[in-house]
Protein backbone atom coordinates (compact mmCIF):
# COMPACT_ATOMS: atom_id res chain seq x y z
CA UNK A 1 0.00 0.00 0.00
CA UNK A 2 1.86 3.38 -1.44
CA UNK A 3 1.32 6.05 1.14
CA UNK A 4 0.27 9.34 0.10
CA UNK A 5 2.98 12.28 0.65
CA UNK A 6 2.26 14.26 3.47
CA UNK A 7 1.66 18.06 2.89
CA UNK A 8 5.02 19.15 4.67
CA UNK A 9 6.96 17.05 2.38
CA UNK A 10 5.09 18.31 -0.68
CA UNK A 11 5.95 22.24 0.90
CA UNK A 12 9.48 20.93 0.30
CA UNK A 13 9.43 19.98 -2.45
CA UNK A 14 7.55 22.86 -4.48
CA UNK A 15 10.29 25.06 -2.57
CA UNK A 16 12.86 23.28 -3.77
CA UNK A 17 12.20 23.40 -7.53
CA UNK A 18 11.28 27.09 -7.06
CA UNK A 19 14.41 27.88 -5.45
CA UNK A 20 16.23 26.03 -8.38
CA UNK A 21 13.96 27.36 -11.39
CA UNK A 22 15.06 30.64 -9.79
CA UNK A 23 18.61 30.14 -9.72
CA UNK A 24 18.58 28.90 -13.50
CA UNK A 25 16.68 32.17 -14.67
CA UNK A 26 18.92 34.65 -12.80
CA UNK A 27 21.36 32.82 -14.43
CA UNK A 28 20.13 33.26 -18.26
CA UNK A 29 19.03 36.94 -17.91
CA UNK A 30 22.07 38.24 -18.05
CA UNK A 31 23.31 36.02 -21.61
CA UNK A 32 19.76 37.29 -22.88
CA UNK A 33 20.20 40.95 -21.87
CA UNK A 34 23.77 40.97 -23.68
CA UNK A 35 22.34 39.44 -26.54
CA UNK A 36 19.90 42.01 -27.20
CA UNK A 37 21.84 44.75 -26.46
CA UNK A 38 24.53 43.75 -29.16
CA UNK A 39 21.59 43.13 -31.96
CA UNK A 40 20.45 46.94 -31.72
CA UNK A 41 23.99 48.36 -31.06
CA UNK A 42 24.45 48.90 -35.04
CA UNK A 43 25.01 52.09 -37.02
CA UNK A 44 22.91 53.31 -40.06
CA UNK A 45 24.35 52.52 -43.64
CA UNK A 46 22.23 53.67 -45.89
CA UNK A 47 23.18 57.53 -46.50
CA UNK A 48 23.81 59.28 -49.88
CA UNK A 49 26.79 61.31 -50.46
CA UNK A 50 26.71 64.28 -52.90
CA UNK A 51 29.24 67.18 -54.09
CA UNK A 52 28.81 70.68 -54.28
CA UNK A 53 31.50 73.11 -55.86
CA UNK A 54 32.00 76.87 -56.36
CA UNK A 55 34.31 79.54 -57.96
CA UNK A 56 34.94 82.70 -57.17
CA UNK A 57 36.52 85.14 -59.18
CA UNK A 58 37.97 87.20 -57.13
CA UNK A 59 40.88 90.15 -57.27
CA UNK A 60 43.94 89.64 -54.98
CA UNK A 61 44.25 93.37 -52.21
CA UNK A 62 47.71 91.61 -50.73
CA UNK A 63 50.94 91.57 -52.71
CA UNK A 64 54.75 90.39 -51.52
CA UNK A 65 58.27 91.44 -52.98
CA UNK A 66 61.32 89.93 -52.03
CA UNK A 67 64.39 92.38 -52.53
CA UNK A 68 67.66 91.02 -52.12
CA UNK A 69 70.96 92.82 -51.99
CA UNK A 70 74.39 91.29 -51.80
CA UNK A 71 77.43 92.81 -51.83
CA UNK A 72 81.15 91.65 -51.74
CA UNK A 73 84.60 92.85 -50.08
CA UNK A 74 88.07 91.64 -49.25
CA UNK A 75 87.40 91.96 -45.26
CA UNK A 76 84.36 90.56 -43.48
CA UNK A 77 83.83 93.71 -41.70
CA UNK A 78 83.47 96.02 -45.24
CA UNK A 79 80.88 93.52 -46.45
CA UNK A 80 78.90 93.84 -43.28
CA UNK A 81 78.80 97.27 -42.86
CA UNK A 82 78.25 97.86 -47.13
CA UNK A 83 74.91 95.28 -46.44
CA UNK A 84 73.61 96.42 -43.45
CA UNK A 85 73.85 100.32 -44.49
CA UNK A 86 71.49 99.16 -47.91
CA UNK A 87 69.18 96.89 -45.71
CA UNK A 88 68.90 100.48 -43.65
CA UNK A 89 68.39 102.55 -46.51
CA UNK A 90 66.11 100.59 -48.48
CA UNK A 91 63.92 99.92 -45.44
CA UNK A 92 63.87 103.74 -44.66
CA UNK A 93 63.00 104.84 -48.12
CA UNK A 94 59.97 102.37 -48.25
CA UNK A 95 58.73 103.41 -45.17
CA UNK A 96 58.85 106.88 -46.20
CA UNK A 97 56.11 105.79 -49.27
CA UNK A 98 53.82 104.34 -46.84
CA UNK A 99 54.79 100.79 -46.24
CA UNK A 100 54.28 99.96 -42.46
CA UNK A 101 57.45 98.54 -40.41
CA UNK A 102 55.98 95.66 -39.41
CA UNK A 103 55.10 94.58 -43.00
CA UNK A 104 59.21 94.55 -44.05
CA UNK A 105 60.92 91.17 -42.48
CA UNK A 106 64.69 91.00 -43.24
CA UNK A 107 65.18 87.54 -43.54
CA UNK A 108 68.65 85.04 -45.21
CA UNK A 109 71.00 87.42 -44.00
CA UNK A 110 74.56 85.47 -44.13
CA UNK A 111 78.46 86.36 -44.95
CA UNK A 112 80.39 83.65 -46.10
CA UNK A 113 84.29 83.67 -47.79
CA UNK A 114 83.94 84.06 -51.62
CA UNK A 115 86.70 81.59 -52.69
CA UNK A 116 88.90 81.16 -55.06
CA UNK A 117 89.08 77.40 -57.10
CA UNK A 118 91.17 78.66 -60.15
CA UNK A 119 94.50 77.29 -58.60
CA UNK A 120 94.90 73.90 -56.59
CA UNK A 121 95.09 75.31 -53.55
CA UNK A 122 92.04 77.07 -52.61
CA UNK A 123 92.22 80.71 -51.13
CA UNK A 124 90.02 83.11 -50.22
CA UNK A 125 89.54 86.40 -52.33
CA UNK A 126 87.19 88.15 -50.41
CA UNK A 127 83.89 88.24 -48.64
CA UNK A 128 80.04 88.03 -49.70
CA UNK A 129 77.05 89.58 -47.84
CA UNK A 130 73.83 89.04 -48.78
CA UNK A 131 70.64 89.35 -47.64
CA UNK A 132 66.48 89.52 -48.50
CA UNK A 133 64.34 92.35 -47.33
CA UNK A 134 60.15 90.92 -47.40
CA UNK A 135 57.58 93.50 -48.29
CA UNK A 136 53.75 93.29 -47.85
CA UNK A 137 51.64 95.89 -49.08
CA UNK A 138 47.85 95.81 -49.79
CA UNK A 139 48.47 98.85 -52.64
CA UNK A 140 49.87 98.00 -55.81
CA UNK A 141 50.78 101.34 -56.91
CA UNK A 142 52.78 101.62 -54.08
CA UNK A 143 54.55 98.13 -55.13
CA UNK A 144 56.02 99.48 -58.02
CA UNK A 145 57.76 102.73 -56.53
CA UNK A 146 58.78 100.77 -54.11
CA UNK A 147 60.71 98.40 -56.52
CA UNK A 148 62.17 100.92 -58.16
CA UNK A 149 63.56 102.90 -54.98
CA UNK A 150 64.99 99.59 -53.24
CA UNK A 151 66.81 99.16 -56.89
CA UNK A 152 68.14 102.39 -56.79
CA UNK A 153 69.62 102.02 -53.55
CA UNK A 154 71.41 98.86 -53.91
CA UNK A 155 68.76 96.28 -54.57
CA UNK A 156 70.26 93.93 -57.00
CA UNK A 157 67.96 91.30 -57.22
CA UNK A 158 63.53 91.17 -57.28
CA UNK A 159 61.99 88.37 -56.89
CA UNK A 160 58.54 86.33 -56.29
CA UNK A 161 56.25 88.70 -56.58
CA UNK A 162 52.97 87.20 -55.45
CA UNK A 163 49.44 88.56 -55.28
CA UNK A 164 47.07 86.85 -52.99
CA UNK A 165 44.19 87.54 -50.23
CA UNK A 166 44.36 89.11 -46.92
CA UNK A 167 43.27 86.99 -44.26
CA UNK A 168 39.87 89.04 -43.89
CA UNK A 169 39.33 89.01 -47.65
CA UNK A 170 39.56 85.28 -48.12
CA UNK A 171 37.40 84.54 -45.04
CA UNK A 172 35.06 87.08 -46.52
CA UNK A 173 35.53 84.82 -50.15
CA UNK A 174 35.16 81.23 -48.34
CA UNK A 175 31.72 82.78 -46.63
CA UNK A 176 30.41 83.35 -50.53
CA UNK A 177 32.16 80.12 -51.98
CA UNK A 178 30.31 77.97 -48.71
CA UNK A 179 26.67 79.25 -49.33
CA UNK A 180 27.07 78.94 -52.96
CA UNK A 181 28.62 75.23 -52.96
CA UNK A 182 25.93 73.89 -50.66
CA UNK A 183 23.20 75.18 -52.60
CA UNK A 184 25.08 73.31 -55.34
CA UNK A 185 24.59 70.20 -53.58
CA UNK A 186 21.16 70.44 -52.16
CA UNK A 187 20.33 71.02 -55.68
CA UNK A 188 22.08 68.38 -57.02
CA UNK A 189 20.69 66.18 -54.31
CA UNK A 190 17.13 66.89 -55.26
CA UNK A 191 17.35 65.90 -58.82
CA UNK A 192 19.30 62.50 -58.36
CA UNK A 193 17.08 62.06 -55.21
CA UNK A 194 13.70 62.52 -57.84
CA UNK A 195 15.46 60.63 -60.77
CA UNK A 196 16.28 57.30 -58.69
CA UNK A 197 12.91 57.55 -56.73
CA UNK A 198 14.79 57.78 -53.58
CA UNK A 199 13.46 60.07 -50.64
CA UNK A 200 16.04 61.79 -48.54
CA UNK A 201 15.79 62.66 -44.55
CA UNK A 202 17.67 65.24 -43.25
CA UNK A 203 21.69 66.40 -43.91
CA UNK A 204 23.50 64.10 -41.24
CA UNK A 205 26.99 65.11 -42.13
CA UNK A 206 28.96 67.87 -43.91
CA UNK A 207 32.59 67.82 -45.38
CA UNK A 208 34.07 70.55 -47.09
CA UNK A 209 37.67 71.08 -48.72
CA UNK A 210 39.93 72.62 -46.14
CA UNK A 211 42.27 73.82 -48.36
CA UNK A 212 40.81 75.57 -51.41
CA UNK A 213 42.40 75.45 -54.46
CA UNK A 214 43.43 78.95 -54.69
CA UNK A 215 46.50 79.95 -56.09
CA UNK A 216 48.40 83.28 -55.78
CA UNK A 217 50.24 84.81 -58.87
CA UNK A 218 53.36 85.15 -58.88
CA UNK A 219 55.72 86.95 -61.05
CA UNK A 220 59.57 85.65 -61.14
CA UNK A 221 61.88 88.28 -62.35
CA UNK A 222 64.95 89.43 -61.80
CA UNK A 223 66.61 92.78 -62.12
CA UNK A 224 69.87 94.51 -61.81
CA UNK A 225 69.92 98.09 -60.52
CA UNK A 226 70.56 100.59 -63.22
CA UNK A 227 73.50 101.86 -61.30
CA UNK A 228 75.34 98.02 -61.83
CA UNK A 229 74.91 99.01 -65.24
CA UNK A 230 75.23 102.49 -65.46
CA UNK A 231 72.24 103.27 -67.18
CA UNK A 232 68.37 104.45 -67.09
CA UNK A 233 66.20 101.80 -66.63
CA UNK A 234 62.53 101.64 -66.87
CA UNK A 235 59.57 102.38 -64.07
CA UNK A 236 58.37 99.22 -63.04
CA UNK A 237 54.79 98.45 -63.87
CA UNK A 238 53.11 95.45 -62.37
CA UNK A 239 49.73 94.90 -62.72
CA UNK A 240 47.87 92.16 -60.24
CA UNK A 241 45.52 90.29 -62.58
CA UNK A 242 42.32 88.03 -61.17
CA UNK A 243 42.83 84.43 -59.60
CA UNK A 244 40.26 81.87 -59.29
CA UNK A 245 38.87 80.60 -55.43
CA UNK A 246 37.39 77.03 -56.31
CA UNK A 247 35.92 75.35 -52.86
CA UNK A 248 34.18 72.05 -52.96
CA UNK A 249 31.67 70.70 -49.94
CA UNK A 250 30.27 66.96 -49.50
CA UNK A 251 27.03 66.63 -47.86
CA UNK A 252 25.68 63.29 -46.81
CA UNK A 253 21.77 62.69 -46.42
CA UNK A 254 19.69 60.31 -44.43
CA UNK A 255 17.75 58.28 -46.73
CA UNK A 256 14.53 57.31 -45.51
CA UNK A 257 13.15 54.50 -48.51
Amino acid sequence: MTKKPTTALIIIITVFFSTLAAGYASKIAPFRFIQNTSTTMTSKQDVFSVSGEATIETIPDEAQVSLGISTTSQSVSVAQTTINSTINSITEAIIALGIKKDDIKTSNYSIYPDYDYSSSARTIRGYRASATIRVTTSDFDLLNQLIDTATSLGANEVGNVSFALSTAREKEVLKEAREQAIADAKQNAQELARLSGMTLGDIINIRESNFPSYSPIYLERSLMSAQAFGEDSASTDIQSGTANYDYRVTLEFDVLQ
